[in-house]
């Protein structure tokens, strides 16, 4: 039987700010539309190594206001890559 991964207490916090920050309103600044798309791909890593596929999956959903913003060729390759994700 296949045990579950566990996310250390470091990680947790990391998780938690991370959807804080996600969560946020967003300003069209590009500084701002780079580092929300640094935290989505960190946040689904994250949520990936600890098995959180329900997670990740409502982080995929609950972020496409922000595609609307980007580019669609970026928000495909976000999108791909928390795709991937759910399936390692």
């Amino acid at each position: 039987m296949a045990s579950a991964a566990v996310i250390s207490p470091v990680a947790i916090s990391e998780v938690a700010e991370l959807t804080k920050y996600v969560q946020k309103s967003l300003l069209e600044a590009t500084e701002d539309i780079k580092k929300r798309e640094e935290s989505l791909l960190k946040l689904g890593k994250l949520l990936s190594e600890a098995k959180e596929l329900e997670q990740l999956k409502i982080l995929i959903h609950d972020s496409r206001p922000f595609f609307s913003l980007v580019g669609a060729a970026r928000a495909v390759m976000i999108i791909r890559n928390l795709i991937e994700l759910c399936l390692k």
